[in-house]
């Protein structure tokens, strides 16, 4: 059985405690691996690895274009390593091939390789004024920063998180979900071929009640960039508020999306079912909430079900595969909770069947419901399935109104032929992404982030390297010293 160890200091140790714990493969439940459970000691030698590389190794004084060129290289093995990495993922998350090989690992290695171009270019500033002073101000690395993954897509939150804080200049102790600790680790060491020195790039495994916290918690971690549920999200903060420092958190959605009765109906219909069930709906900017004009509806509806009848739930090894397993028991069980109680508050559309030969796993088939009212829990709590929720609407004002009805504001997309509604939409929507007549279109310079209790703070774009930097301003004074009491 594979043995998976933290990454410490450049090496690959076992937990402090000797304990391990079992990695289940979801789509089977076979264990696959013997993980190092780490606690807070195994957290205390990785921040101290860190902050060796950070302020005596050659990482902390590295010129930016020596930064640059190692995350160059990193960018290249990553690539290089694409199948590997999509078949490690593909394992451990439970996600179609399909999507690990042409998706999540080659777009890690692209976020590397874009940071890599940002990391010489984060430049400061020249100020104006009094003749005998040069004023300039710029940004310098955080330090020892901490970077908390979620199990949904390890491989390419990884990216968004390891690349700009890198780039930044930073070192980073990791923890990544205990249901996916394969991946990243394969990362850490990737990071070690590509020639980022020992103590950069440290992984700890374990719970997060012990790992996360203690990273989260930890006076020498100077920032921690977390992505996850709303509710770990905000004990996060909290920990983080006790010592003043700063975090960016990507949370929870429940993002709508909205279909005007001027849309494109193939595109929208085809749309919709891509963002509702993308990686079985485990996705925080999943279009959970279709929004669709009442004089459509049916129609629709109609279309959409067929659509949703042809995807394909199978072997995530499968290269026709289309839908993967929950990724855990506990996820599982979560969402069929969620389905009992979608089908006592709103009427059942379709309700898929699992193929006979899936006897073992966390598999759920597609459920589409359409809430009674606003009030429902489908129609207003982040799912995390393949459940999707369809609302009706008569006017433009009652579309905004139900689409911030919600107290998340990731993401959001529309569907219609009206400029200047896709202009008014753009404004009224409170959401940090919204996608007009497209879904889960990303350019990697343009910041993302979201509103209300979606997050705090952005990744990508020079805006996401920046936000593991802190901020400084300089005063020289060339002429006589004027400041004084008397």
């Amino acid at each position: 059985m594979e043995k998976v160890m933290n990454i410490i200091d450049g090496k690959e140790v076992p937990a402090e405690s000797g304990e391990v714990f079992q990695n289940i493969d979801p789509s089977s439940e076979e264990v696959i691996a013997e993980v190092a459970k780490g606690s807070e000691a195994d957290v205390n030698k990785a921040v101290e690895a860190a902050e060796r590389a950070f302020y005596s190794g050659p990482w902390g004084k590295m010129a930016p274009a020596g930064r640059a060129a190692a995350l160059a290289q990193f960018s290249a093995l990553i690539m290089k390593h694409v199948e590997k990495l999509a078949a490690i993922e593909t394992r451990d998350v439970g996600k179609p091939i399909k999507f690990t090989q042409n998706m999540d690992a080659p777009l890690a290695g692209m976020i590397f390789s874009y940071y890599a171009s940002v990391a010489d270019k984060l430049q400061g500033a020249y100020h104006l004024g009094d003749p005998n002073y040069v004023i300039v101000s710029y940004h310098e690395p955080i330090g020892v920063v901490g970077c908390i993954i979620p199990w949904n897509y390890p491989l390419l939150i990884a990216g968004l998180k390891l690349a700009p804080a890198l780039a930044a200049g930073n070192t980073c102790v990791v923890k990544v979900s205990v249901d996916t600790p394969m991946s990243v680790t394969e990362v850490a060491k990737i990071a070690l071929e590509a020639g980022i020195p020992p103590g950069v790039v440290n992984v700890v495994h374990g719970p997060g009640r012990e790992v996360g916290e203690a990273i989260a918690s930890h006076p020498c971690v100077r920032k921690v960039s977390f992505t996850g549920s709303t509710e770990v999200g905000k004990r996060v903060g909290m920990l983080a508020a006790e010592q003043v420092k700063p975090v960016t958190l990507e949370l929870g959605g429940k993002n709508p999306n909205i279909v005007f009765d001027d849309a494109d109906m193939d595109a929208a219909v085809s749309a919709s079912l891509f963002t509702a069930f993308i990686n079985t709906g485990q996705i925080c900017t999943s279009g959970s909430r279709i929004i669709v004009h009442k004089s459509i509806a049916d129609e629709f509806i109609s279309r959409l079900v067929e659509k949703a009848k042809e995807l394909k739930q199978g072997p995530p090894s499968d290269p026709s595969t289309d839908q993967g397993p929950m990724i855990s028991k506990g996820q599982y069980e979560k969402v069929l909770k969620c389905i009992e109680t979608g089908r006592k508050e709103a009427e059942t559309i379709w309700e898929g069947t699992l193929p006979a030969n899936l006897k073992k796993g966390f598999w759920i088939p597609i459920h589409i419901f359409r809430p009674k009212d606003q009030s429902s829990l489908l129609a207003k709590e982040e799912i995390f399935g393949p459940v999707l929720s369809i609302l009706t609407f008569d006017s433009e004002e009652e579309a905004i109104a139900i689409a911030n009805d919600v107290a998340y504001g990731l993401s959001a997309s529309f569907w219609t032929n009206d400029f200047r509604r896709v202009v008014r939409l753009s404004h009224a929507i409170d959401a940090g992404i919204i996608w007009g007549n497209t879904v889960h279109y990303l350019n990697m310079d343009v910041p993302y982030g979201g509103h209300k209790m979606s997050g705090i703070g952005v990744e990508l774009g020079t805006e996401g390297a920046k936000a593991f930097m802190k901020p400084k301003c300089v005063y020289l004074n060339a002429g006589p010293d004027k400041v004084a009491l008397k």
